[in-house]
């Protein structure tokens, strides 16, 4: 029982709220982001939506890892973290590359709508993942 009450106030802080909300922007940014390549890779390029959300998506995590490093967490680069958040975003990329062509194919949902269903869905694994691996 201890252990939970410390996990929950690890969780439940002042600063990880602040670190959610930051999250959060740094989240929006990039689902607008990628929509907006995938709008132009698919319409000007003629690009399949989930080649275009792949090339997006991938793009988009560099942008990812240095706002999290400068914003979100307010971290410095270095090393076994790279590592550590190259691991989380292998399986975050594979993950969000599946679930989206399970939307676009199988669920035959708008790529907009699809990438914001994946944020959400994979947003909390992905934040968790961040603060308690990835900076730990």
């Amino acid at each position: 029982m201890e252990k939970i009450k410390t996990y929950v106030k690890k969780v439940l802080n002042k600063k990880t709220f602040f670190e959610v909300f930051r999250y959060g922007i740094v989240t929006i940014i990039s689902y607008v982001l990628i929509v907006g390549l995938i709008f132009l890779l698919t319409n000007h390029l003629n690009l399949g939506e989930k080649v275009s959300y792949l090339i997006a998506l991938t793009l988009a995590y560099i942008g990812i890892y240095i706002s999290f490093n400068k914003f979100v967490f307010k971290t410095t680069h270095n090393r076994k973290m790279l590592i550590r958040f190259l691991i989380v975003l292998g399986l975050s990329w594979i993950a969000n590359n599946l679930l989206f062509a399970f939307w676009i194919d199988i669920m035959i949902i708008a790529y907009p709508v699809a990438t914001a269903l994946n944020t959400v869905t994979l947003g909390i694994f992905r934040f968790l993942a961040q603060k308690f691996y990835v900076r730990s």
